[in-house]
């Protein structure tokens, strides 16, 4: 087996040159040609900067970057030594650079796409050119062909090839299957990415390094081995301050010893191969068992993934939601519930206390002040919402959502709305296995036989690399992450699937209703990210004041389309605020209350009204119906059956109801994370805190701890 390795390697090396030597000859023949590109890119990147920084930072930038291209073309044996591997490095280097590249020239040319994509590719050269350079310089010492090492370069092959795979295949792996419903794309198309990017860059990375003069090849391997091992240990034992992804992170200033003692021993693994170093054999069976062994391990760990997530993966892309009809209203009637998430009815009554004219679009509108969610969290409080999901702490995501999607009342509410005749439309919708809304959501579609036309690698892996980094790396970097704005969501164009805009200012620039052609009343549920901390303003009251903007705006539009007076509009939230600034180990929380602004067909008013009536989201379905004409309060099935509606609660009513906090309490036993939510929870059960009164009775019974019970989760969904 080793001889027939050493063989490979052998072929493997002298193609590897010869594929060297040729495209070196192959880019002299086109050398004319590539200096007048880089001369125009640099013309056009160099007014790019007058439009940004001046014209003094213009001129410097053409001089400097001028008289490089002058220099380097005088002597070519810069370009020469480090060409083909210059150009593999900056190609690599540049890509990442993109987004930065994209939002420095939009800002720009925000009125001319011409001009916008010639400077982004202008820019781009001159920066893999600066890159070229560089690298020729540091890689310039690759010689024409140097003896053979290739126990050396099997070593390194396979040290960096352990890397790879488990930050690589493994760690992705494992993030998608348990994230299943938070990705568009189907498994084979993550691994269409990075399975090739892992095989080559094991292989030519190693062959450039026993291919250089310079004699780094044993230092190179220790700190593989060193850092192969410290990843491991780092993502398997030490990671105890991650948390759950939901906004709330971690306050990294709390915790400098444990990044101190992270860092440390991170230090001590690296050091341990070096060590060896003096004692050959052991040193040859560490750096080599050592990668053997962690490849292993995580194959065989990998096999199981796979063959557990696949069958699920399956049934979750088994349908979709078409956004064709986001924007669009109907002639003859609409109920609208805008779903704008985590807006608080203490940011709600602040606002209204400092600057009431932001209400003034709202004015037919009564608002519900003492709300209650049933959840503190967005997916179940949701389904509460839109399907008659009923508390349960002793079932598993798949059955809980598959309950919720089956009962009478949900399959009861969406019969009579559609036997009404309306058309029921649902955009940034998450609320388990798609191929349960078909029937129910008239957009839900089957992709059957409808084809994946682009899938958008740029974004898959950059949000994947951040969960990669916040898996494997040591404090002291994982605390630089940005991981509370990753998405995996709009990843791909299926069939008339386009981005459905859950992110508040980009669902504001795109916010053009029109009033379709269908001679069906309209149902439609919008979901936007609300005041969702962490907020593009930084700031939750700024973010619920845009949001205000946003329903003002809804509103506005309605009225221009004259649609508006006959139209049902619920603006509200599936939960109040997160308890955020929660420590790990320790729990922080407040109670909350969601926003609800409602308005009915046909009422005008002069001004916005208040009501304090103890309304719960239990009782948002039949409210629906009830301005659908498909319920009465008089029906005593109806009642049974779907609950009470908003209309059958008074103010000053004294109405029991219960608030359910996602807590963590390791006295009540373990549970485990569904694929349902996001990478990682410290989460395992739910308090009750039951109450009679309105928001300030429901912080005071959080505040004091009066817990009604504790009831641990089988698996955690957020």
């Amino acid at each position: 087996m080793n001889k027939f390795i050493d063989k490979v390697l052998s072929k493997l090396n002298n193609l590897f040159f010869d594929t060297i030597g040729n495209l070196y000859s192959f880019s002299k023949s086109f050398k004319a040609f590539l200096w007048i590109f880089e001369l125009i890119s640099l013309l056009f990147c160099s007014y790019t900067v007058y439009r940004v920084m001046g014209i003094v930072n213009a001129v410097v930038l053409l001089v400097s970057l001028g008289a490089i291209m002058i220099i380097s073309a005088r002597n070519e044996q810069v370009l020469k030594h480090g060409s083909v591997f210059g150009i593999l490095v900056t190609a690599f280097v540049t890509y990442r650079s993109i987004d930065w590249i994209a939002d420095f020239s939009i800002s720009v040319y925000e009125d001319s796409m011409v001009l916008f994509i010639a400077s982004q590719t202008a820019m781009l050269t001159v920066i893999l050119y600066i890159l070229l350079i560089i690298t020729s310089v540091l890689f310039g010492q690759i010689v024409e062909r140097k003896t053979d090492n290739i126990k050396l370069q099997k070593q390194l092959i396979l040290n960096l090839f352990a890397i790879l795979f488990i930050v690589y295949i493994v760690v992705p792996s494992e993030t998608f299957f348990s994230n299943m419903s938070d990705f568009d794309i189907r498994y084979k198309y993550l691994l269409f990415f990075y399975v090739p990017m892992v095989i080559l860059f094991s292989y030519l990375v190693p062959t450039f390094i026993v291919n250089i003069k310079w004699n780094i090849g044993k230092h190179v391997l220790s700190l593989m081995c060193g850092v192969l091992t410290a990843i491991y240990i780092q993502y398997m034992f030490l990671n105890n301050l991650n948390r759950l992804l939901d906004g709330t992170g971690v306050d990294w200033a709390k915790y400098k010893t444990q990044i101190i003692i992270n860092v440390f021993v991170w230090l001590v693994i690296i050091a341990i191969p070096f060590l060896l170093r003096g004692k050959i054999k052991i040193y040859d069976k560490f750096v080599t068992l050592i990668p053997a062994i962690l490849i292993g391990i995580h194959a065989f760990s990998l096999v199981f993934i796979i063959a557990a997530g696949l069958p699920k993966e399956n049934k979750l892309m088994d349908a979709y939601l078409s956004s064709e009809e986001q924007y669009a209203v109907s002639k003859e009637g609409n109920i609208i519930i805008f779903i704008i998430d985590a807006v608080d009815n203490d940011f709600i009554e602040q606002i209204y206390n400092e600057d009431p004219e932001k209400y003034d679009e709202l004015k037919d509108f009564t608002v519900y002040t003492n709300t209650c969610s049933v959840y503190d969290s967005t997916a179940p409080s949701v389904m509460t919402m839109v399907a008659g999901a009923e508390f349960h702490n002793d079932l598993s995501a798949d059955e809980w959502y598959h309950l919720a999607w089956t009962n009478d009342k949900t399959t009861g509410f969406y019969d009579r709305m559609h036997n009404a005749g309306y058309k029921i439309n649902y955009y940034n919708f998450y609320g388990g296995n798609p191929i349960e809304w078909i029937g129910k959501i008239d957009n839900a579609v089957s992709v059957e036989n409808v084809g994946i036309s682009q899938v958008d690698y740029k974004r898959l892996t950059a949000n994947m690399d951040k969960l990669i980094g916040y898996r494997v790396l040591p404090y002291v970097l994982k605390k630089h992450i940005d991981i509370e704005n990753i998405s995996f969501s709009e990843l791909v164009d299926i069939g008339d699937y386009s981005f459905t805009r859950t992110y508040n200012k980009d669902f504001m620039d795109n916010m053009k209703l029109y009033v379709s052609d269908s001679d069906q009343p309209y149902y439609i549920y919008q979901h936007i990210r609300g005041a969702h901390w962490p907020c593009p303003s930084g700031d939750l009251i700024e973010e619920t004041k845009y949001c205000l903007d946003i329903a003002g705006e809804y509103v506005r539009q309605m009225q221009e389309l004259g649609v508006y007076d006959e139209s049902t509009i619920i603006f509200c939230s599936d939960h109040g605020r997160h308890d955020t600034g929660a420590d790990v180990g320790e729990d922080v929380v407040f109670g909350s209350t969601p926003m609800f602004f409602i308005k009915e067909a046909n009422i005008h008013r002069d001004k916005i009204e208040f009501n304090n009536a103890p309304i719960y989201h239990e009782d948002i379905i039949a409210t629906i119906m009830e301005n659908a004409g498909v319920y009465s309060e008089k029906n005593i099935e109806d009642v049974k059956t779907f609950g009470t509606s908003i209309y059958m609660h008074h103010e000053g009513e004294q109405r029991e109801r219960a608030w359910y906090d996602r807590m963590c309490d390791s006295s009540l036993g373990e549970t485990v994370v569904s694929r349902y939510t996001t990478f990682n929870s410290s989460f395992n059960c739910w308090y009750e805190y039951k109450y009679t009164g309105d928001k300030d009775e429901l912080k005071r019974v959080v505040d004091q701890g009066i817990v009604s019970g504790k009831y641990l989760i089988k698996e955690f969904f957020g």
